[in-house]
């Protein structure tokens, strides 16, 4: 291998809790790709170390390198903020961007060797974007966020709604509830002006927030949580890598005769899933075109949770087409058989003699 024959090296890594798996190659001025040798490091400062030393002595100094690794968990997290401060160029993908040119290119085992091979190769091929280190708000809002007080009050809230809803009542578990989540609320209050603390401490991050809080039925945690678990969505290109990356992608199993109905993934950030639950609910109350949204769904599948999982993802991508967009939340009814339509371009046709109203 000649100096003048390489274009760029790339190293593919494929990192899990205690070490990660490196394959390293390069592209030629034919666009050819070509493995050069593949090693596993621990998952640490050592580790790191390791691997920039062993890239050093197989690469030439002058020609551009580059990293790339999946967003699976937070173990990518060290070493990716290790590379970029050491001024390596970085590329951290969310999950289904590998997963699809793993695909598109017939490799049909997975280990975490083939894992690796295979990111490398996307990094020779792709021109692929450079990932920048999230603002330090987002990890403050993540520690705050997944405090256990959050999560407890949030499951006591959706057992409340699930013992409410169902088709027999006890006056005496709902009594205990009630009085949980009260002395929770009291701990929860302390967080969200913690929370505020960070917001504010940013007046471009507080200004999108306030613009988010005009959907109707999110509140100040829901967004402090999705803004913390995407980290302001720095790797969120599109909807459909965010419905993926929280899990919300719909799988369908066909084989012969047997053809699924379709149910989502689950293979995502769990965090934002459970926190969208109760604001798809409160969404369905206060607002119409979600209403009729839900209805839709749960007249196709008769299955609530079908109807209330499309409706959290809804409001999900809502959040962040506005984010994007930089707007806040409108949302107009007309009167007479008109469409209704959102800021996001919903539309739901509705009979109704109702006036114009306007929900901010």
């Amino acid at each position: 291998m000649e100096n003048l024959d390489v274009l760029k090296f790339h190293v593919g890594i494929d990192i899990s809790k205690t070490k990660f798996d490196a394959a390293l190659g390069f592209v030629n001025y034919e666009q050819k790709t070509k493995l050069i040798a593949s090693h596993v490091f621990t998952n640490s400062k050592e580790g790191f170390l390791d691997l920039v030393n062993w890239v050093s002595k197989k690469t030439f100094a002058e020609t551009p390198i580059s990293y790339s690794m999946e967003a699976t968990g937070f173990y990518y997290e060290n070493l990716a903020f290790y590379l970029n401060e050491n001024g390596f160029q970085v590329h951290v993908l969310v999950p289904s961007i590998a997963k699809k040119y793993i695909q598109s290119i017939g490799v049909k085992t997975k280990t975490d060797k083939i894992d690796s091979k295979s990111l490398m190769q996307l990094g020779l091929e792709r021109n692929l974007k450079k990932w920048t280190a999230p603002d330090k708000y987002f990890y403050q809002l993540r520690i705050l966020t997944r405090e256990s007080l959050i999560k407890e009050r949030t499951q006591l809230l959706n057992q409340k709604h699930a013992s409410e809803s169902g088709y027999s009542q006890n006056e005496k578990t709902s009594q205990r509830l009630k009085k949980r989540i009260e002395l929770l609320n009291e701990y929860v209050t302390e967080v969200e002006l913690d929370i505020k603390k960070v917001i504010t401490q940013n007046k471009e991050l507080n200004a999108k927030v306030n613009q988010l809080l005009t959907i109707p039925g999110v509140g100040i945690i829901t967004v402090a949580t999705i803004l913390a678990e995407t980290y302001g969505f720095n790797l969120i290109q599109n909807v459909r890598q965010l419905t993926s990356y929280a899990g919300y992608d719909v799988v369908l199993k066909d084989s012969g005769q047997f053809k699924s109905k379709g149910k989502i993934s689950k293979k995502g950030n769990s965090h934002i899933r459970k926190i969208m639950h109760l604001p798809a609910i409160s969404a369905r109350k206060n607002n119409p075109n979600y209403q009729a949204f839900y209805d839709k769904i749960y007249n196709k599948r008769n299955i609530k949770m079908v109807g209330c999982v499309a409706l959290q993802r809804k409001l999900l991508c809502l959040i962040f087409t506005l984010w994007e967009k930089n707007e806040e939340f409108k949302h107009t009814i007309n009167s007479g058989n008109q469409e209704l339509e959102t800021s996001f371009g919903e539309r739901v046709t509705k009979k109704s003699s109702a006036t114009k109203v306007a929900l901010h």
